[in-house]
C-alpha cells in the first residue's frame, strides 16, 4: 500500500485529496500542528476521518517536519499547508515568507537527507503572476506583486532548483482560483453562498459588503484540481503545471449569477467606490462596496493555459464558475 503524506489535509484541498486518494487504495498521513484538536468537518464531510492518521506537522518547525519524513517515508508528500490569506500578507510579509516560502525549503532538504525517493507536489498559485497581462503559461516571467505571491514564487523556484540540481522529484501545480463547497468561510465566494442562502431562507436582511469586484478570476472546481494533481505524479518525469480553466469571469458576474439563482435579479447602479446592487423588484440595496476589503495590488488581467496540462497528463476541467455556485448555494441551503 503506498502512503500519502499530506500537510494542510483539514483544508479545501488537502480534504479533497485525501478523498481520491483513499479511494485509490492509499494509506493517507495527515500533517497537523495539533493532533489532538483538528478541525474536522471537511473530512466528515467526505467521511474518511477515521481513514486518516494525524502527525505533528508544523511548518515553522524543522525538527517536526524531519521527524515526519524520516518516520513515514511517504511515497508522495503533497503539501498544502500554508497562510493563503493574501490580503494579510501585506500586514505581515515575515511570517508569511517563512510559513509560505522558507518552510518548502525545509520540506525539500528533508526529503533529500532523509526520503529521497519521496515524490514531491508543492501548491503553488497564480499570484506569482499578478503583474503579467494577456495568456500566462508555465514559463511566463513571474512579475508577483504581493509579500503572498512573492513567497510562493520563492517556493515555486526551489522546486525547480531541487529538482534540477538534486534530482528530487518534485511538481509545481500552479494553481488558479479553485472553490468548492469545502471553502472556509472569509473567502469571497464562500461568504457569497453563505449570505445568498441566508437571504433564500429569510434569515438575514443585511447589506453584503465588498471590495473590488470589477476584478476578474479563473474559477474552477477544487475537487477536478486535486484530480489534476494526482495525475501530475503519476508520470514518470517531474514537471511544472498551470491548473485552471482558461476562462475568467468578474467577482461582479460570480456574485449576479448567485442572486440569480435564489429569483433576484441584481442591477447595478454607480461606478468604483460608489457602486451598489440593488434587487430590482424592490430596489432594496444587498450589495454594497467597502474600500476596506480593497488588496493594496489587485491582480492585472490575465487568463491562465492548461494546454500543458491537458497535453501532458490529459487533464481538463468540466465545472464552469456557474454549476461551481450552485454547488456552493446548495451546500449552504442544506445546512440552514
Amino acid at each position: 500500500m503506498k502512503k500519502a503524506f499530506i500537510s494542510g489535509i483539514t483544508g479545501q484541498d488537502g480534504a479533497w485529496l485525501a478523498s481520491l486518494l483513499i479511494h485509490n487504495g492509499y494509506k493517507i498521513y495527515g500533517g497537523v500542528r495539533n493532533p489532538s484538536k483538528v478541525e474536522t468537518w471537511r473530512l466528515d464531510y467526505l467521511n474518511i476521518l477515521k481513514k486518516i492518521e494525524f502527525v505533528y506537522f508544523d511548518l515553522n518547525n524543522l525538527t517536526s517536519i524531519e521527524e515526519s519524513i524520516k518516520n513515514i517515508q511517504p511515497d508522495e508528500f503533497y503539501n498544502f499547508a500554508a497562510i493563503s490569506a493574501v490580503s494579510e500578507s501585506f500586514d505581515n510579509p515575515i511570517l508569511i515568507m517563512q510559513n509560505v516560502g522558507l518552510s518548502v525549503t525545509k520540506i525539500l532538504h528533508s526529503i533529500l537527507l532523509h526520503s529521497k525517493e519521496t515524490k514531491f507536489f508543492q501548491a503553488g498559485s497564480a499570484e506569482i503572476f499578478a503583474n503579467q497581462t494577456g495568456n500566462i503559461y508555465e514559463d511566463s516571467c513571474p512579475k508577483p506583486n504581493s509579500p503572498y505571491g512573492v513567497s510562493k514564487n520563492y517556493a515555486h523556484e526551489m522546486v525547480k532548483m531541487y529538482r534540477e540540481v538534486y534530482g528530487i522529484f518534485a511538481v509545481n501545480g500552479i494553481f488558479f482560483s479553485h472553490e468548492s463547497e469545502l471553502r472556509g468561510e472569509n473567502f469571497f465566494t464562500k461568504k457569497i453562498a453563505i449570505h445568498v442562502s441566508k437571504i433564500k431562507k429569510n434569515k438575514l436582511k443585511s447589506i453584503l459588503e465588498v471590495g473590488n469586484i470589477e476584478s476578474k478570476r479563473d474559477f474552477g472546481y477544487a475537487k477536478e484540481y486535486m484530480t489534476a494533481v494526482i495525475l501530475s505524479m503519476s508520470r514518470n518525469e517531474a514537471d511544472d503545471y498551470i491548473i485552471c480553466t482558461g476562462k475568467k469571469n468578474s467577482l461582479k458576474d460570480y456574485i449576479k449569477y448567485s442572486y440569480s439563482l435564489i429569483d433576484i435579479e441584481l442591477i447595478w447602479e454607480g461606478v468604483s467606490e460608489n457602486l451598489i446592487g440593488l434587487n430590482n423588484k424592490n430596489n432594496e440595496i444587498l450589495i454594497q462596496i467597502n474600500k476596506k476589503f480593497y488588496r493594496p495590488s489587485e491582480l492585472n488581467d490575465f487568463t491562465g493555459s492548461n494546454e500543458k496540462a491537458e497535453k501532458k497528463i490529459n487533464w481538463s476541467p468540466k465545472l464552469d464558475f456557474k454549476k461551481i455556485s450552485e454547488i456552493m448555494l446548495n451546500f449552504e441551503l442544506n445546512k440552514l
